[in-house]
């Protein structure tokens, strides 16, 4: 499922107009990614929680051009979900 179709959805479910459900979901979202990497990722009770975490630079081997390549130190976004909704997906 894409953004455009839980746009869809939701609008059905709440007979919300898709101007204000795409509204909803865009500020909820653009919420997520503004305070993941910071104050300890974003937590929503019966969901999951979101967590960034910085990756250390490695060292991998390219057999192309038979040297080591140094990748980049970069940060990683992780979802972890509750156990009640990973019972849910389970059943």
């Amino acid at each position: 499922m894409n953004k455009s179709q839980l746009v869809k959805y939701v609008s059905y479910k709440t007979r919300l107009p898709q101007k204000d459900v795409w509204m909803a979901v865009e500020s909820t979202l653009d919420c997520i990614k503004r305070y993941t990497p910071r104050r300890g990722g974003v937590k929503i009770p019966g969901f999951g929680s979101f967590y960034c975490q910085t990756q250390k630079p490695q060292r991998k081997w390219n057999a192309r051009t038979k040297r080591y390549q140094y990748s980049k130190q970069c940060r990683e976004v992780y979802f972890t979900p509750t156990r009640t909704w990973w019972k849910n997906i389970q059943s």
